[in-house]
């Protein structure tokens, strides 16, 4: 346990991002098997919770008021952006999605790394910028023409921002108490939601919708609790730019394992399109 203690942010880091792209890729399974969104998203917390309070119970001592405020703020927004993940992968791949979404999700954090956190904006995160930004064009058009409808492209946006206001949630909350009961509350506050949503979305067929998805909702909870925790701990340790810049490296792990389980088409445009998100990461890693 001292080993593990001492350990720096960086392969926490690392063993976060493998874990929820594992965890991440299971969104696209009630696209699959055609399950309702908001029944794996209420399984998923219920997971979750049960998770968090069988391994955490013994912190809820250390509760206090901003632990309570950013873990409701926190399940709120990862249940919002967990919906419309599963929703655009309805309609796109993930190869598709999370390249877009992530790099740009990235710009946000740095952003706010620099507004907020007092961390410096190199010329070499510049760059990558301007490549994120050449990327994800690259990546919505072809030949000249949007790929995508319009509606999709809102539910993009919503994922970009309820994926960076995730991260900043977390860096705030590593400074304003315990991670293992704030882990506890954004759960729980998170089933609340989801099942309040549900409630009254499917309320006139909540018996039959609520029994669908139980099965995606623990292949995406084990790894994504386990992976969660992992990015909690990196988030105590490290600068907030550098964890969410290794995080964003989710986005090649979430291709491999959607082209070999799902089938997904991996032509060499998207591949070559990954390698500039690739690299447009490593030069806002490398600043």
């Amino acid at each position: 346990m001292d080993f593990l203690a001492n350990l720096s942010w960086f392969p926490y880091s690392i063993g976060s991002m493998l874990l929820l792209a594992i965890s991440i890729v299971f969104y696209k399974r009630p696209a699959q098997r055609g399950e309702s969104v908001l029944a794996t998203n209420f399984w998923m917390f219920v997971f979750f919770s049960l998770l968090s309070l069988v391994f955490f119970h013994n912190y809820f001592g250390l509760t206090n008021k901003t632990v309570l405020l950013l873990g409701a703020l926190w399940g709120v927004s990862f249940a919002a952006l967990a919906s419309f993940q599963m929703y655009a992968l309805h309609h796109i791949d993930t190869n598709s999605l999370f390249p877009v979404t992530s790099t740009l999700s990235l710009v946000a954090s740095v952003g706010a790394a620099l507004l907020l956190f007092g961390e410096r904006f190199s010329s070499l995160q510049a760059a990558g910028v301007v490549l994120t930004i050449l990327t994800v064009y690259l990546f919505l058009y072809k030949g000249g023409h949007l790929q995508y409808s319009k509606h999709i492209l809102l539910v993009g946006l919503a994922v970009i921002f309820f994926s960076a206001s995730n991260k900043i949630i977390q860096k705030f909350a590593v400074g304003g108490g315990d991670i293992h009961v704030f882990q506890i509350y954004m759960y729980l506050f998170g089933l609340l939601g989801t099942f309040l949503l549900l409630a009254v979305v499917e309320r006139a067929r909540l018996k039959s919708v609520i029994s669908s998805g139980i099965r995606s909702g623990l292949y995406i909870a084990v790894p994504g609790f386990l992976g969660g925790y992992l990015s909690l701990i990196a988030f105590t340790k490290g600068p907030f730019a550098l964890v969410v810049s290794i995080g964003a490296f989710y986005t090649v792990v979430i291709s491999l394992i959607g082209w070999m389980f799902f089938k997904e088409q991996l032509t060499k445009r998207k591949v070559f399109l990954i390698g500039l998100a690739i690299v447009a990461v490593l030069l806002i890693r490398l600043g």
